[in-house]
């Protein structure tokens, strides 16, 4: 696939794919960028599809980074949330 393609697909997909965990707007558009990529040929869509997991990757990673730094500063002392139910809702979040 020529670099032309590539970089055409990765602008179609890389900011919807990014964007598309829990919101319909994103993942709709994320739906068309990759029908798009797939009227470029198979070999756009399949890179398409690569680039939509690796960025989804990459999302799930910074929110769980993100989740654990929270969680690490949210009280001085982290034995109390042994006995708080909003720690273990969250951390089955991050877990997903």
């Amino acid at each position: 696939m020529d670099t032309i393609t590539e970089a055409a697909v990765r602008q179609l997909v890389e900011s919807p794919a990014r964007a598309s965990k829990g919101n319909p707007v994103a993942a709709r558009q994320l739906v068309a960028a990759l029908a798009g990529a797939k009227a470029l040929g198979s070999d756009a869509y399949a890179y398409g599809i690569e680039l939509a997991l690796a960025c989804r990757k990459d999302t799930l990673k910074r929110d769980t980074e993100w989740q654990r730094y929270w969680g690490s500063k949210v009280s001085r002392r982290p034995a109390r949330g042994n006995h708080h139910d909003s720690w273990s809702i969250r951390e089955r979040y991050v877990r997903c």
